[in-house]
Parts: structure tokens; sequence; C-alpha cells
């Protein structure tokens, strides 16, 4: 069986963006202040992460509902004093694959479809079984 180098990086392509992050960066809470309906809002409380959106930040309290809820969710709103948050970070959870995935997606369909060309050419990859 003749092995093809470029499976390897077709399959390493693929895997490759299980591994990145959703961008998120460090984020001082002051009060008064403005977010955005859809900016997420990540930290820790209770020994648990909470990752929010739709954020209300009071002068001792932030609010916010389930980054997987929609924002329309009143009763999914959680309330949290801010003496007992930490780490405080905000990104995109839902969007840090696809800005990786997109272009490692495109430049894995340029190698496959190369890939079928040069073997077109040279019509070395023919199966064994041919």
């Amino acid at each position: 069986m003749k092995r093809r180098p470029w499976t390897a990086v077709v399959l390493l392509g693929l895997f490759l963006p299980t591994a990145c992050s959703p961008g998120w960066q460090q984020f001082k809470i002051t009060y008064p202040m403005g977010v955005p309906e859809r900016q997420i809002i990540a930290f820790e409380s209770g020994g648990k992460t909470w990752q929010l959106h739709a954020v209300s930040i009071m002068r001792d309290s932030i609010s916010g509902i389930p980054w997987t809820e929609h924002t329309d969710c009143d009763t999914c709103r959680v309330v949290f004093a801010r003496k007992d948050i930490s780490n405080v970070r905000t990104g995109n959870p839902g969007r840090g694959g696809w800005t990786v995935l997109g272009p490692v997606l495109a430049a894995a369909g340029a190698v496959v479809i190369l890939a079928i060309v040069v073997c077109g050419i040279r019509k070395e990859c023919a199966s064994p079984g041919d």
C-alpha cells in the first residue's frame, strides 16, 4: 500500500481547530459600564466557570444570561455579587473555531483538489488493483 503524504496534512488540518481558543481576553469590570448585548463575559464563581451575554453591571453585582440561552430569556438571568467573581474575561466561544476552521478547510480542500489534479496528470495515484 502506497502512503500518500498529503493525507497526514489533511487530517492534521481537520483536527487542529479543536485546539484553538475563542480569543479570550482579560476584562476589567468598572461601574458604570455598558456591555453590548451579544458580548460574552466569562468568569469564575463558586468553583464554576460562567459564560454570560446580555450582561448588566451594577455597583455591587453582575447579571446576565448563560450564553447558550437566547438573550430574551429573562427567567434564565443569573446574578452574582461582584466580590464573588474572579478571572473575568471576554471572548466568543461560538466563533473561535470558525476563525481557524474556515481557512483550514479551504486549505485542505485546495490540497485535495491539487492531489486529484496531480494524480490525474501523472497517473501515479492509481490503486494497486488498477
